[in-house]
C-alpha cells in the first residue's frame, strides 16, 4: 500500500517498518530512524502499481473532466480496480531530511451487488513538502552505555483533490457529474512524532517503537463505506492515528536479517486489529528479500541496490474487506530510485 511520501521499504514490510534501522530507506517508516542515516544524498523516485486499464482510469478520472459515458463505462468492467503512485525528489543528511512530492496518486474503484451495482471510489491528487529530524537522546540523560532512545518528528504542507463516495447506476442517471463526483480541494499542515527504543547488551529483548501520524488532521473516513485495501488506507492517510511498532535487527557473515510488527491504534484508543501487519527482511550484498502480511493484504518481492540505482518489485495479494472468501486480486508494485548525489 503505497501512501503520502512512503517509499519501497514501507510498501514491501507493509508498514510494519518502524524499528527497521541501518537502512538508507527506512527512514520513511519513522522520523526516530534518522540518526542511524551516516551519509549525505539526493535522490528522485517512483513507487507504485497499477492493474489493468488502472493507468487510463486515473488519467481520466484526475487530469480530465469526468464524463458520464465514462464513468458508466466502469460498472461494464472489472469488480476491482486500483491505481496509486507516489513520485518525489529527497535530501537527507545526519542534520536533517527533507523531500518534495509532486505526484501522490490514488484511485480506487470497486463494484459491489451485482443485482443492483454500486460502485465504490476514491480519488486522491496530492502534491506536498516534508522536513524531518530525528535524534538520540539517551547521551542527555547519560544513559547512552545501556538504552538507545530516539524521538523524531516530521511536518508536512500539503494540497490536494479528493473524493470518497459510493453511488448506483439510478444516482449515476439523475445527478450531473460535478455533484456526484466532486473532488475537493483542501490543503494544511501536519505533524509526525515517533520514537525508537533499544536495550543494549540484551539480544532478545525487541525494539520498540511509537508513533502518532498525521497530527492536526481534521479529516473523517467513513467506516460504512470501506470495501477494499485502499479503502483502508485512507484511514492512514486522512486520520490522525497511532502504531506500535516492535522487532529484531540482525546481522551476521551471511548477511542481514529483520523481523517485525505494526499495529496501528485509532485517534480513540481502539486496536485496528484488521490492520496488524508482521514482514521479514534479508539482506545481502546488492539483494534485499522481504515478505509480509497482514490480513487482507500479503506481500513477497525483492530489491537491488547499487550506490546510484535502487530497482524493487513487489508482488502483493489483496482480499475484498468484509468478504475474506474472495478471490485474491494480484496486483504488482514497482520502485525505481536513481540518486542525483
Amino acid at each position: 500500500m503505497v501512501k503520502p511520501h512512503s517509499n519501497f521499504e514501507s510498501v514491501a514490510t507493509n508498514n510494519a517498518c518502524s524499528v527497521l534501522k541501518n537502512s538508507k530507506l527506512s527512514y520513511s517508516c519513522n522520523p526516530a530512524l534518522h540518526p542511524f542515516v551516516n551519509q549525505e544524498k539526493v535522490s528522485a523516485f517512483a513507487v507504485g502499481k497499477s492493474e489493468g486499464d488502472s493507468v487510463e482510469n486515473t488519467r481520466k478520472l484526475l487530469f480530465e473532466k469526468i464524463e458520464r459515458d465514462f464513468v458508466q463505462s466502469l460498472f461494464q468492467g472489472n469488480n476491482f480496480n486500483s491505481f496509486t503512485m507516489n513520485s518525489g525528489i529527497e535530501f537527507y543528511n545526519k542534520y536533517f531530511y527533507a523531500s518534495y512530492n509532486p505526484y501522490y496518486l490514488l484511485t480506487d474503484f470497486l463494484i459491489s451487488n451485482p443485482v443492483s451495482p454500486k460502485i465504490s471510489l476514491s480519488l486522491i491528487k496530492r502534491n506536498s513538502l516534508k522536513l524531518g529530524k530525528g535524534q538520540d537522546i539517551a547521551p542527555f540523560l547519560n544513559l547512552e552505555d545501556s538504552i538507545s532512545f530516539h524521538i523524531g518528528g516530521n511536518i508536512t504542507y500539503y494540497q490536494e483533490e479528493y473524493t470518497s463516495i459510493t453511488f448506483s447506476l439510478i444516482e449515476l442517471a439523475v445527478y450531473d457529474m460535478e455533484t456526484l463526483i466532486n473532488l475537493q480541494k483542501n490543503k494544511g499542515i501536519l505533524f509526525d512524532f515517533g520514537t525508537y527504543l533499544e536495550v543494549k547488551d540484551w539480544p532478545f529483548v525487541p525494539q520498540i517503537a511509537f508513533q502518532v501520524h498525521n497530527i492536526n488532521s481534521k479529516d473523517k473516513v467513513d467506516n460504512n463505506r470501506i470495501e477494499s485495501v485502499n479503502d483502508v488506507e485512507l484511514k492512514f492517510i486522512k486520520e490522525m492515528y497511532y502504531s506500535l511498532g516492535g522487532g529484531y535487527n540482525y546481522e551476521f557473515e551471511f548477511g542481514s536479517f529483520y523481523a517485525g510488527m505494526n499495529m496501528p491504534i485509532s485517534e480513540a484508543g481502539e486496536v485496528d486489529a484488521e490492520s496488524i501487519s508482521f514482514a521479514g527482511k534479508y539482506g545481502l550484498n546488492f539483494f534485499s528479500f522481504y515478505t509480509s502480511m497482514s490480513r487482507y493484504f500479503q506481500t513477497i518481492g525483492t530489491t537491488f541496490n547499487t550506490s546510484n540505482t535502487n530497482v524493487g518489485l513487489v508482488y502483493g495479494f489483496e482480499k475484498e474487506i468484509r468478504n475474506f472468501n474472495s478471490d485474491r486480486e494480484k496486483t504488482v508494485y514497482l520502485q525505481l530510485e536513481i540518486n542525483l548525489q
